[in-house]
């Protein structure tokens, strides 16, 4: 096992274990070192709580758009109150990342949508309240 640094060798060994390594996702690679060890972290469900202007929503544009690789023909999608707020929010974040590693996509800016050639697709929408997210569910 090797331990790298700023993370505990429990998440190294779990790096280790999923086969993600340092220098392996230049996408993962350039985030923050906090950001980074959150979004590796092989945990199913995580919670994500921060001041303002501390970088949550740029990793998690990053986040999202790293997927396309590993997931061909799934969908991945951010969900927050209304469709406003995920344009305002993320879909700026998603756009620069895509121009930042020159990643090719199509977009579609009615739907909210990234496809990437593989079928990956990233998809942002807004649920107002239980009912509506069980709608989002079901697709």
């Amino acid at each position: 096992m090797v331990v790298r640094r700023g993370v505990g060798p429990w998440l190294s060994y779990a790096l280790e274990a999923a086969g993600a390594s340092e220098g392996s996702n230049p996408i993962l690679d350039a985030m923050h070192s906090k950001q980074r060890a959150f979004f590796r972290h092989p945990a199913k469900a995580k919670a994500l709580l921060g001041g303002r202007q501390g970088g949550k929503t740029r990793g998690i544009g990053m986040w999202l758009i790293e997927c396309w690789r590993k997931y061909p023909g799934r969908s991945s999608a951010y969900i927050t109150k209304t469709a406003t707020a995920a344009v305002r929010r993320v879909w700026p974040q998603l756009l620069a990342v895509l121009r930042q590693f020159k990643l090719k996509a199509k977009l579609n800016h009615s739907d909210l949508t990234i496809t990437f050639e593989n079928g990956y697709r990233i998809w942002c929408t807004g649920c107002k309240d239980k009912s509506e997210a069980d709608k989002v569910r079901g697709e």
